[in-house]
């Protein structure tokens, strides 16, 4: 397969080329050939906005990282199109950090579209462990009305953990969230952050009795991990 998708992926027809990158896309296999992967790329380049969005999905989702890639990935960092921004942001972060890449990286958190800012911070956080130079992106993704930005803010603060404990007020107002997913996340990323047992029971204590099953499976993954860590504890005091 991977000789015909690479030339269909060379060729000069849309109409092929398109369905190259929709066979890619639904494949369920991990892409490792770096010859496949260096022909998405080159779709990047492409005057059809749809098939650099539809690469772009492909390298972010079903390839591997290959940190050789990065020097051909600059241009589409800047591709009119928010969502090959989003995609090839999203690739770093898939990759191996590299303290270099904080340039590249920095003009994007000022992106007009908040989807982009959220997603170069993530890529930041990843390169430079640097809280403070993302710090506005992430308030202005909790404070949107767009729900994947908002997730997305509060993904990254759960990767952030203890660094991420100034946003503790902002996510306890989210718990309240219409949209479950954010009530969740919100939730998942409280107990990233914090160490302290009592505030994290307190707000599981506010989502006790919420209808969403996925709340119930949160609560109650994060209640073992408490009881598991209880147990721990107390091994440690008899020993």
């Amino acid at each position: 397969m991977s000789a015909s998708v690479l030339d269909r992926l060379k060729h000069r027809d849309p109409a092929i080329v398109l369905q190259a990158l929709g066979e890619l896309l639904a494949c369920r296999e991990e892409i490792t050939d770096h010859a496949i992967i260096f022909g998405l790329v080159d779709q990047l380049s492409r005057r059809e906005t749809g098939l650099r969005v539809l690469a772009a999905s492909v390298l972010d989702e079903n390839t591997i990282p290959v940190n050789d890639l990065l020097p051909h990935l600059a241009r589409a960092l800047n591709d009119e199109h928010p969502e090959v921004r989003t995609k090839i942001l999203r690739y770093y972060q898939k990759i191996d950090p590299n303290q270099q890449l904080r340039n590249f990286l920095i003009p994007l958190l000022y992106d007009l579209d908040i989807v982009v800012r959220i997603n170069a911070a993530k890529a930041l956080w990843k390169h430079t462990r640097d809280s403070l130079v993302i710090e506005i992106p992430i308030v202005t993704g909790l404070q949107s009305h767009n729900t994947r930005c908002v997730n997305e803010a509060c993904q990254l603060i759960s990767d952030m953990e203890t660094s991420g404990a100034v946003y503790l007020s902002r996510l306890e107002i989210l718990l309240g969230h219409k949209d479950a997913n954010i009530r969740g996340n919100a939730l998942y990323a409280i107990s990233r952050i914090t160490d302290d047992r009592a505030s994290l029971q307190k707000n599981i204590d506010l989502l006790k009795n919420d209808s969403d099953p996925m709340i119930h499976f949160i609560i109650s993954r994060l209640q073992k991990q408490d009881q598991s860590r209880t147990m721990t504890e107390n091994e440690d005091i008899v020993n």
